[in-house]
């Protein structure tokens, strides 16, 4: 296979990370990227104990609850959650106010040993 010459105006430079980059975030939609988990947990712990009816008449009057936008949203998206059947959206809910869980693996085996085991049975059974 032969070498491609590159040009040279093709090549990074020395201080040229490979392009512009993603635009800076503007600094007001920054503030609602880093909203603090309490700003969820009561937002959402307010719809999520309402029944359907006081969540459908909340969403109804949106205009004249003087509800911030935030909690507007997570109204309607409890509601859209609710309409669907979607149990992802309440997992991300809870994920949101509680935090995710984890998960523990426990490992009892010790593969190397059985790995090393099998090894030298191979080796039995082909002579070496």
């Amino acid at each position: 296979m032969a070498k491609r010459k590159l040009k040279h105006d093709k090549q990074f430079k020395v201080g040229n990370g490979g392009g512009p980059g993603r635009p800076k975030l503007d600094p007001e939609l920054k503030q609602y990227k880093t909203l603090p988990k309490d700003a969820y947990k009561h937002a959402i712990g307010r719809f999520m104990y309402m029944s359907v009816e006081e969540l459908q008449d909340f969403i109804q009057n949106i205009k004249t609850n003087k509800a911030s936008v935030f909690e507007s949203y997570m109204a309607l998206v409890i509601a859209e959650g609710l309409k669907k059947k979607d149990h992802g959206v309440f997992e991300w809910l809870a994920q949101r106010s509680v935090g995710k869980v984890t998960e523990q693996i426990d490992v009892t085996h010790d593969m190397h040993s059985k790995l090393m085991e099998f090894i030298q049975q191979r080796r039995l059974l082909m002579g070496e």
